[in-house]
């Protein structure tokens, strides 16, 4: 489980990507495509324990 502090720094950090990301597609008059990744993270849990480790830093819950 994240500490709280932990959980703004990412959701800070998110933010400040996303809207640079904006920015930059907008200066090149381009547009984005959306993937919905829900579940994703349960879908590529394959148990190797490298795996795991990799997975444990993804900005994500597990959601049914």
């Amino acid at each position: 489980m994240q500490s709280k502090r932990e959980r703004s720094r990412v959701k800070d950090f998110m933010h400040k990507l996303t809207m640079q990301i904006a920015r930059k597609l907008r200066d090149a008059e381009c547009g984005a495509i959306f993937e919905n990744l829900k579940g994703i993270k349960r879908r590529v849990l394959n148990g190797s324990k490298d795996m795991n480790r990799k997975l444990s830093k993804w900005n994500t819950r597990i959601q049914a």
